[in-house]
């Protein structure tokens, strides 16, 4: 910023030069007042505004730590109720697992016999699979043909 200032003085000074019959040391004296001026200018500018920023008061300050620690708390609230939730969900599932090693824990005691008679029970009730092995081939063989014939359509009836 003091550049500018003795920047903007040397100008003058040649003006001056250029239309007065002023000496070159005239011409430098005039460019250094210039610059100090500046100077001076902008440090009085610097000063004022860190003399007269407003400071915030210690109620404003107090105001906005409290209105943070109430927003903190707020956050640590509802983190709490998620965790708690999350808690009580896997409570749930804890409570459906001991039951079914409850359920389980019972066939260890059932005999052979007992588990062909269950597992011919299952099979009876079980759904069977209607179409053969050949049934099921044929199938795929033919949705494949047809899909590609029509990749193939598609394909030609874009390509211009």
């Amino acid at each position: 910023m003091p550049v500018a200032g003795f920047l903007l003085g040397t100008v003058v000074g040649l003006a001056l030069i250029s239309t007065t019959s002023l000496s070159i040391s005239q011409w430098w004296i005039g460019g250094v007042v210039g610059a100090a001026a500046f100077v001076v200018v902008t440090l009085q500018a610097v000063i004022d505004a860190q003399l007269y920023e407003p400071k915030p008061d210690i109620t404003s300050r107090v105001s906005d730590l409290a209105d943070r620690l109430r927003s903190a708390l707020a956050e640590a609230a509802d983190a709490t109720k998620e965790l708690d939730s999350e808690l009580s969900g896997r409570s749930e599932a804890l409570r459906q697992l001991e039951l079914r090693h409850a359920e389980y824990q019972g066939f260890e005691t059932l005999t052979r016999e007992q588990l062909e008679v269950a597992a011919r029970a299952y099979a009876e009730t079980a759904p069977r699979e209607r179409r053969s092995f050949w049934v099921n081939v044929a199938f795929t063989l033919g949705v494949a043909a047809v899909s590609t014939t029509i990749g193939v359509i598609v394909t030609l009836a874009t390509a211009k």
